[in-house]
């Protein structure tokens, strides 16, 4: 029999979402479901039979968790496990289901705490950085004293790591998991090899760059996702280019309801952020500049007759902003070449017979592991063989 084996339902390539399903002895782990489709699960189980013996979410972000309410609809009675603030964050996935109709089908669990879910099979939840609630998943599997199993094994997940502080989130503890010698490590190689600037540099570029645009009444069009957009708040509301100045930041879709959902966590946030808290409103304050809106209806038509900001996800329609004057507007998109390129749609006003396209520019903001940032962890883990997944086929290789 087989004792350690990694199959994937999906691998990040693309957009095709983060799931694997891990065969550890005689039982069988998913890893993350992000897909969008779950047919290849669905049709690959025996009818009355689970996909596998449980599932352990590593974050919240849609790549990995967006396909978990549809297999627990699939499959009613299989257990799912995250930490207890990605269980909170996991609805914004499904943000056009009520949540009074959302049902309840992931269980919490502690950090840095062994759960034993199985004879013989455990995992503990470590802090991985890159979004609040994302936690590395080390399994661990200790056979009974029979000659079918021969031995134990440990695995660790990374899920997406980030070894750095953010302004919302505290990096991977490496020094908890130095030496931990894992048979295997499964490892996002999200930038591959790439070498990033400090952290502090990439904001104070992205920061330089806006302010420049605003000083040529350019509104600045910013599209982002859950994570990145609340750390960009947190940026423009802190940085000396933008306190006091007489500015608004409108924020829109599903980054306001992340910024909502960031508030109900704030428990959980680092000690920093909650004095913050302690002070001013995190994100919605009108009193305070730069004045910071959700962007409700009355308010569409002011948008950009001076120069603002808006922040709004990055699967929406940018026509919707620009629209009336895109001669006046810049888009800055992160640089992140793990994630599929912006759909020309969004941003090409020429498909649309408008006169002009507005500005599209790139910027680095990485919320993600570097390369020397990834080999950092490999040397100081020390596993026995590594899995990389959850990157460009270009830059994994």
């Amino acid at each position: 029999m087989i004792e350690l084996e990694c199959l994937a339902y999906g691998v990040g390539h693309a957009d095709e979402g983060i799931c694997l399903l891990l065969r550890i002895g005689p039982y069988r782990i998913m890893l993350d479901c992000g897909l969008r489709d779950l047919t290849p699960i669905i049709s690959q189980t025996k009818k009355g039979k689970l996909p596998a013996d449980l599932v352990l979410c590593s974050h919240a972000h849609a790549d990995h968790a967006r396909g978990l309410l549809e297999l627990h609809k699939a499959f009613p009675k299989l257990p799912i496990y995250a930490s207890e603030v990605t269980t909170q964050l996991l609805p914004l996935n499904w943000a056009d289901v009520p949540l009074t109709e959302l049902p309840l089908f992931c269980q919490a669990l502690p950090l840095q705490t062994p759960v034993e879910f199985l004879d013989g099979l455990s995992a503990e939840l470590y802090p991985a950085g890159h979004l609040p609630g994302a936690t590395a998943l080390l399994l661990s599997y200790t056979p009974p004293a029979t000659p079918e199993f021969s031995r134990s094994y440990t695995v660790l997940y990374t899920g997406d790591f980030f070894l750095s502080n953010t302004r919302l989130v505290e990096g991977l503890p490496l020094e908890e998991l130095r030496g931990s010698q894992p048979d295997v490590l499964i490892v996002e190689g999200s930038y591959g090899t790439s070498r990033h600037p400090h952290r502090r540099q990439q904001e104070n570029q992205l920061a330089e760059r806006i302010n420049r645009a605003i000083a040529d009444q350019q509104s600045i069009l910013l599209p982002a996702y859950l994570g990145l957009g609340q750390e960009l708040l947190m940026l423009l509301r802190s940085h000396h280019y933008f306190t006091g100045r007489n500015l608004d930041i409108w924020v829109d879709g599903l980054i306001a309801k992340g910024c909502d959902a960031y508030l109900e966590i704030l428990p959980h946030l680092p000690t920093s952020v909650q004095n913050f808290a302690r002070h001013q409103a995190l994100f919605w304050d009108e009193r305070v500049r730069p004045r910071v809106r959700r962007l409700v209806p009355d308010y569409r038509s002011d948008v950009g007759k001076t120069a603002c900001i808006v922040l709004t996800d990055d699967t929406t329609d940018l026509r919707q902003y620009y629209r009336a004057n895109p001669q006046d507007w810049l888009i800055l998109r992160p640089q992140e070449p793990h994630r599929p390129g912006a759909n020309p749609a969004t941003t090409n006003a020429r498909s649309f017979n408008l006169p002009v396209s507005p500005l599209t520019e790139m910027y680095l903001l990485a919320q993600h592991c570097d390369g020397p940032g990834t080999t950092q962890l490999i040397h100081n883990l020390r596993p026995q063989h590594v899995v990389f997944i959850h990157g460009s086929e270009t830059y994994l290789s």
